[in-house]
């Protein structure tokens, strides 16, 4: 099936509101449903395949992102901000 890409941009807000409604009802985190969503929209509607699809998530973004979470969560555990914090001031 080829989809427009209006009809693809449409399909997608309608997506994400479900997705925000069904994580509110339930009370899922919001991943949950948005990715199913987005498979859904990708594969079944779309017609891509599952490599292309996951070729298109931005793995070191996710990568960056984890690794400064647990950097700065070491950080704080160790009391290493508040040493710096207070030898700066």
């Amino acid at each position: 099936m080829v989809l427009s890409n209006t009809a693809v941009i449409i399909l997608g807000l309608i997506l994400l509101v479900l997705s925000i409604v069904i994580s509110i009802k339930t009370g899922v985190n919001l991943a949950i449903p948005a990715l199913a969503s987005s498979f859904l929209l990708g594969i079944v509607l779309m017609g891509n395949s599952l490599g292309t699809l996951l070729g298109y998530f931005p793995t070191r973004v996710v990568i960056n992102i984890i690794a400064t979470g647990l950097f700065f969560g070491f950080v704080m555990e160790t009391g290493t901000s508040e040493k710096a914090c207070s030898w700066l001031v």
